[in-house]
């Protein structure tokens, strides 16, 4: 159940239950990770609907209309609101479509989130939407913007897709100070002396869970780096409310979520082209093809609080960035 109203679930009830009421709500979830799910079935028809909803048991209760908010706002779950005879909402192209589908004709206001990555062709279940064979849906809300970029490209309608994004819990505001983080679980660095070198004014912390090579010990002979070898959780949390920057520019494998942490501290995030980790968090003119494009860059902005708010900006609407007054808009 979702903590905000205990009439809303977040996932697949393992009961019926028929409450009465002037407002009658039905919860359906395809998973419990209503903003970050993979999508089953795309392409299921609804000749399956039966079969599925057999499979299905449902909740059916009551619950104010004004309860209907967003229930996490770091982006990663929303319970999902369905109101039976008004509109529903729901994320899926399986499941919670085809239950659509089978509930009393509406006006068409019912509405599908999208959240799946790019891809080069359409889901037929939501051709079925485009084309307005669709008894109750008319709008898809795309929640990545290469997704939305895409779907735009293979000529669906801009009435019918439209881009919605997440809402943020955003743990701090950047300070315009010169600290940048680095986190990686190896010693390959793409130009980190180079860096340090060349950016006297910049504070470099470097940060691992494990221990570091000779290699990476030895950028403490520069004044202005930091190293945390072997770095616990609370080090790592530190770090992130202390730096403005982070330098997404560490070879191998990702640590602790380090560019989705960056960008919820507010920071600033740059990289490389071949070092990247995440790009739905990092703004295409944030990313170099080497490093003395990214001197440069700093050398221009550092310490300047307008241009690096302005920075900050775009990498929020490259992630979609979205504020609440949008969803109580869509929702009312």
């Amino acid at each position: 159940m979702c903590p905000q109203s205990p009439s809303i679930i977040s996932r697949t009830p393992r009961a019926v239950q028929v409450m009465g009421g002037h407002d009658s709500v039905l919860d359906v979830g395809a998973s419990s990770h209503f903003l970050g799910t993979a999508d089953e079935h795309p392409h299921l028809p609804p000749a399956h609907l039966g079969e599925q909803l057999r499979l299905l048991r449902l909740s059916v209760g009551v619950v104010d209309k004004r309860d209907l908010l967003l229930g996490n706002t770091l982006g990663d779950e929303l319970c999902l609101d369905i109101v039976m005879g008004s509109r529903i909402f729901y994320n899926s192209l399986s499941t919670p479509l085809f239950v659509s589908e089978r509930m009393p004709e509406g006006r068409q206001e019912d509405v599908l989130f999208w959240q799946e990555n790019a891809r080069d062709d359409i889901p037929g279940n939501m051709q079925m939407i485009l084309s307005g064979r669709s008894k109750r849906t008319r709008s898809i809300y795309v929640q990545k913007k290469e997704s939305y970029d895409r779907l735009i490209q293979l000529g669906t309608s801009k009435e019918v897709v439209k881009p919605l994004g997440f809402i943020y819990a955003f743990s701090r505001k950047n300070t315009y100070q010169n600290e940048a983080l680095i986190c990686t679980n190896s010693d390959r660095i793409e130009k980190c002396e180079e860096l340090i070198k060349a950016l006297p004014n910049m504070r470099f912390h470097i940060a691992a869970i494990t221990e570091m090579s000779s290699k990476l010990m030895s950028l403490s002979q520069y004044e202005n780096v930091m190293l945390y070898p072997g770095a616990s959780a609370k080090t790592l949390s530190g770090l992130f409310d202390r730096c403005d920057y982070y330098l997404d520019i560490n070879h191998g494998s990702e640590i602790a979520s380090a560019v989705k942490q960056a960008f919820l501290h507010d920071q600033l995030i740059l990289g490389f082209k071949e070092t990247l980790h995440n790009k739905a968090y990092v703004a295409d003119e944030h990313v170099f093809e080497g490093h003395a494009a990214m001197i440069a860059f700093l050398n221009k902005i550092m310490g300047r609080e307008t241009p690096i708010r302005k920075r900050i900006n775009l990498q929020k609407k490259m992630a979609m960035s979205e504020r609440m007054a949008a969803y109580r808009e869509l929702l009312k």
